[in-house]
């Protein structure tokens, strides 16, 4: 079992920048609509349902203005999108923080999933990844930073 290689499961068409978005369930039905426009799920309101009981049994605010909501799902592959919000909004975060950035996750086999997890928390510690991601001009430079900053890991 090797290690797992996110930027491989990062979509440049998963990434949106200073979004105005107000609040945690707004977010997620973001996260919904967006997967659903890009054509990744069949149904939205499914995978906000998701989502949300997700966040329901625990916040997925991770602390320093991070959250991750994910889910599992019967996707053909894993994926991971990033959403970065003009203001920060409550999410119940465990250090009580308001969010304004946002990893988000799912795959089809829970191994795997919670392997993913576990290497964006790590890749969140351990680089400047966060920092530099809310100084990205673009996607594509959101993209690339976040390329960059995991083969540091």
């Amino acid at each position: 079992m090797g290690m797992i290689n996110l930027s491989s499961y990062l979509r440049k068409e998963l990434i949106r920048l200073n979004q105005e978005i107000l609040s945690k369930d707004e977010v997620l039905k973001f996260i919904a609509e967006l997967l659903f426009e890009e054509g990744f799920v069949k149904h939205k309101e499914k995978v906000y349902e998701e989502l949300k009981k997700r966040e329901d049994i625990q916040s997925t605010g991770i602390g320093n203005g991070i959250a991750v909501p994910h889910f599992l799902s019967s996707l053909k592959e894993p994926l991971v999108g990033l959403i970065t919000l003009q203001k920060a909004i409550d999410f119940q975060s465990i250090d009580k923080k308001p969010v304004n950035f946002l990893f988000f996750t799912a795959a089809p086999d829970p191994n795997l999933h919670l392997r993913m997890l576990a290497r964006l928390a790590r890749l969140v510690k351990a680089t400047k990844i966060v920092r530099k991601i809310r100084k990205a001009k673009d996607i594509k430079e959101a993209y690339e930073t976040f390329r960059q900053e995991e083969i540091k890991l």
